[in-house]
């Protein structure tokens, strides 16, 4: 046979997998010659040779001593299982998992050191965990995030006990493949109901029980409320029997008992084992119960179907053998009616589950199929995966200049939605000029993380998905084309390789389309980027219909369109000026047509039409003239605000009675759906697209004019947008494929 390093607490250690340990050796020794791996001096099991963790690193250090199979029970307990965590990185093996969750035992094991479980979490995980793990307490913060990636994905196998844990694998990873199903064994026993009931002065008594350390988060208060409502007056019987999970815990049981004045239920407590099982042979009905499920194989519930009883329980994966109750409301009259269906419940329920019991849990089977898992896992070994897919979403461009423009509040809210719509990781990156990082750094600074993140390089793994999200072409920067640059360095041909899928958003082909408004090289840039999209095999998301076209007559096929949304909610209804007030909102260059909307205001005033324009944007390419008039001139009806937050834009949204967009091209307009307002348009085709009949429009600048003028005999309803960011992120997700 090989020999076996199992590493576990045993007994007398209080734990129940030390329990489990012991069951299950008895039954494994006939497939291994098994080494015991223990600390602990004094073990009641003496059938196996025990070494310490000491003994185990040397013998594991030369392949001529080291053990063939090495199996980790592991658990959330750090007082057991810190020891045996580290050692199951150190040296992979097979990973019992008893807990799915092992947040509380990450937590203890940091030290509960705020900096260390924030590099923990953005490490395995993502920034948007670090950033929930920042802002939760770590209460509700361990109960979403397992954080057991690099145990799993340390082992040769995993083996869980739920199908529950096979859930929360599917939820969280979206895959589940990387675990095997074992159900918690349990030796089938003979029991003597009468003789029990008869020792514990129980005849001719219904008796309920429950089993298991008592705590807030068994339930255990609301079930003597809701025995206090249904059951107080009948000829039955409860017994709470376990040790006090929580200081104080059992005196308020008892307090509750003696206010309600019940006679018919008792806090036993703590028990020896022989009186614990007297208990459960004597019982007709028992109560499983817990306020949240994270993966755990309950050993009480098993107790309770082993022993015949009729069992009430919350536990998935128990339907057909136990009354199953799913939740427990605040006013317990799921739990009011369970106990009276079990009160007079025959024992049909009760013989199903002592089947299943005989069926599923028997230790040798057991024991069979974890020799099977394990010998499988070495002879054919393979990487363990918890996350099959990774986001890697490129925001180089708004790392290195962070400017102020719609398309980089596009970015953010994209970026946030998708950070919120999954799971899956989002990992920023941005290209260095040689290879792609994570962008950690700065986004801990974007997000005021107390403390510093590291940047790693990216290299692609399988399943990757690569999202450009920002711009594609840096002009005056360097290199102006990160994308190009990193197709030079070989991160497209690995990311091939790997399986990975390239998407990228394209927001409009204007520098080729009207080159007039771009620098004298953007055509060409634009050129080079279009065939670099070709060469990687690029999916290319169009922010609109009219975006997409433009990708279609350039000779691309690969195009889906995504169009845009709106993070602002409806605004506050603010008192409006008297004299109506317009707004312009863009950054400042020729394309956006606000000369022409500037001269008709001018022209406003000269008439003493009580008219104001607001302009909200950063300064762009527009000559001195335009620049010095917008930002040094005085025109009691023209403000220019320059950049504006999206709480100081809210506002003047919400203080404004239109937006004028006047732009000669778009690849679509953010500010049309997201002011709220009604609209006055240049006629455009990209405009009609997002506003349709919804829009003024004007043809050139005299109908702008005309339109002004009259504005107040004008009534004009605001587009309908409905339409928000995560929606835009659930498309994206869907075009991901994950």
């Amino acid at each position: 046979m090989k020999t076996l390093a199992y590493h576990s607490p045993f007994l007398p250690q209080k734990s129940g997998i030390s329990h489990y340990s012991s069951e299950l050796l008895s039954a494994l020794k006939a497939h291994y010659d098994i080494t015991l791996v223990s600390d602990e001096t004094e073990l009641l099991d003496q059938e196996f040779p025990i070494i310490t963790y000491e003994r185990f690193y040397e013998l594991m250090s030369d392949e001529n001593t080291a053990f063939e199979r090495v199996i980790y029970n592991m658990g959330n307990n750090t007082k057991f299982h810190k020891i045996i965590y580290d050692c199951s990185i150190k040296h992979p093996g097979v990973v019992i998992l008893h807990d799915f969750f092992i947040s509380g035992f990450i937590g203890d094991y940091h030290n509960w050191d705020s900096n260390n479980l924030i590099k923990f979490i953005s490490k395995h995980y993502d920034i948007k965990a670090a950033l929930e793990y920042f802002f939760n307490n770590y209460e509700i913060f361990e109960k979403k995030y397992p954080l057991n990636l690099p145990l799993i994905e340390h082992s040769k196998a995993v083996i869980v006990h739920t199908k529950q844990a096979m859930d929360l694998a599917l939820k969280f990873y979206k895959n589940n493949d990387f675990l095997n199903i074992m159900p918690l064994l349990r030796q089938n026993i003979s029991l003597n109901k009468i003789k029990a009931k008869k020792e514990l002065k129980l005849e001719n008594t219904k008796t309920f029980g429950v089993f298991g350390f008592t705590h807030p988060i068994k339930q255990n208060l609301e079930l003597l409320r809701s025995w206090a409502r249904v059951m107080k007056d009948k000829n039955a019987v409860l017994f709470i029997v376990g040790e006090n999970g929580l200081p104080d815990f059992n005196e308020k049981l008892k307090n509750f008992l003696a206010e309600q004045n019940i006679t018919n239920a008792y806090i036993v407590g703590w028990t020896d084992d022989e009186l614990y099982k007297r208990y459960l042979s004597a019982c007709d009905v028992s109560i499983c119960l817990r306020k949240t499920h994270l993966g755990e194989a309950s050993a009480a519930l098993l107790d309770c179907l082993n022993y015949q009883t009729t069992t009430i329980t919350n536990f998935s994966g128990f339907d057909d053998c136990a009354i199953y109750v799913p939740e427990v409301s605040d006013d317990g009259h799921e739990l009011d009616a369970a106990l009276l269906k079990a009160y007079n419940s025959d024992d049909s329920l009760a013989k199903r589950a002592k089947e299943r019991i005989i069926k599923e849990h028997d230790p040798d089977m057991c024991a069979k199929k974890i020799f099977e898992i394990t010998e499988r896992a070495y002879s054919e070994p393979k990487e363990l995966k918890c996350f099959k897919n990774r986001i890697l979403v490129d925001i180089t461009y708004v790392l290195i200049n962070d400017l102020q423009t719609g398309i980089s509040r596009v970015v953010w809210n994209e970026l946030n939605a998708l950070m919120q719509s999954t799971t899956i990781p989002i990992i920023t990156v941005y290209f260095n000029g040689s290879t792609y990082n994570s962008a950690n750094t700065f986004m801990a600074k974007k997000l005021g993380f107390p403390c510093p993140l590291d940047n790693d390089i990216i290299t692609p793994q399988k399943g990757d998905i690569f999202y450009a999200l920002d711009f594609s072409v840096m002009y005056r920067c360097e290199p102006e084309i990160p994308l190009l640059e990193a197709q030079k360095n070989g991160f497209f041909d690995e990311l091939k390789k790997a399986g990975g899928k390239v998407f990228v958003r394209v927001y409009d082909l204007l520098p080729l389309t009207h080159p007039e408004f771009f620098p004298y090289h953007a055509g060409e840039l634009h050129l080079r980027w279009c065939e670099l999209l070709k060469d990687i095999d690029a999916t290319l998301l169009a922010i609109s219909s009219r975006v997409e076209s433009d990708l279609k007559t350039y000779g691309f096929s690969k195009t889906k369109t995504l169009s845009l949304a709106s993070h602002f909610k409806e605004y506050k209804k603010a008192n409006k000026a008297k004299g109506p007030t317009f707004i312009c909102v863009g950054t400042i260059e020729e394309r956006k047509g606000i000369k022409a909307i500037c001269l008709a205001f001018e022209r406003l005033a000269l008439i003493g039409a009580n008219a104001k324009l607001i302009i909200v944007g950063r300064m762009g390419r527009v000559d001195d003239d335009f620049r010095a008039f917008l930002e040094h001139g005085e025109h009691e009806n023209i403000i220019y605000k320059g950049f504006c937050s999206d709480d100081e834009l809210a506002e003047l949204y919400a203080t404004s009675h239109a937006l004028i967009a006047a732009s000669y091209d778009e690849g679509f307009g953010l500010p049309l759906i997201e002011s709220g307002l009604p609209v006055i348009a240049r006629d455009i085709e990209i405009f009609r697209e997002v506003l349709g009949g919804r829009a003024l429009y004007f043809k050139d600048n005299l109908e702008l004019m005309n339109i002004l003028i009259n504005y107040k005999n004008i009534s004009l309803l605001p587009p309908k947008n409905t339409r928000t960011w995560g929606d835009v992120a659930k498309e994206l997700l869907e075009l991901f494929g994950v």
